[in-house]
């Protein structure tokens, strides 16, 4: 099979008895009894012509698996290298491109599944937090009525400290909450 350049957004595919079987312009799929391909760039004069292979795609990803090298550069880095072997360098730099590209949004992804359930936990722990303040509140009033009197001593400072501390964290699950509320999830 082989791909002619029409011009530099267009182009044509024949089968071994050199029938035309594909007709098609950059970035769009384009199938027909059987075929099927995606050009996404052509970098190429009119009247080029490329020899095309079909080959299964487990077996394509199979071949760069073993020839592509990837690992972290330098201890606790958190740079990742990425290097493949390829007799056409363009072809190699597009692939690890892409490579780069599917692993970044990998990450994202992950970062913000594990920014939702952060969102979802200090969610959940607000009521917690509100019941456990109003018990503290609650039991300062009673201790406040009981005795009569407003004088802080060590047990009453105990309980006004815990009020305080509660109140805090409530303040800081809010604060959170709202910032991950303007947090982009992707």
């Amino acid at each position: 099979m082989k791909l002619k350049v029409e011009d530099n957004q267009n182009f044509t595919v024949f089968n071994a008895d050199d029938e035309v079987v594909l007709h098609g312009g950059l970035g769009q799929p384009v199938s027909n009894a059987g075929y099927q391909i995606k050009v996404t760039t052509l970098q190429a004069r009119p009247g080029t012509e490329f020899t095309i292979m079909k080959k299964r795609f487990s077996k394509t990803i199979q071949e760069y698996q073993g020839r592509i090298v990837a690992g972290e550069r330098g201890k606790m880095s958190g740079i990742i290298g990425v290097g493949l072997q390829d007799a056409d360098p363009l072809k190699a730099q597009a692939i690890v491109q892409e490579v780069a590209d599917i692993y970044v949004q990998q990450n994202i992804d992950r970062n913000a599944a594990e920014s939702t359930q952060s969102l979802e936990f200090l969610r959940a722990q607000i009521p917690v937090v509100k019941s456990d303040l109003e018990k503290a509140q609650s039991a300062l009033n009673y201790y406040q009525t009981n005795k009569k009197s407003v004088d802080i001593d060590s047990e009453t400072k105990g309980v006004l400290e815990q009020t305080v501390a509660l109140d805090n964290q409530i303040s800081e699950l809010n604060l959170k909450r709202t910032e991950m509320d303007r947090k982009p999830m992707r």
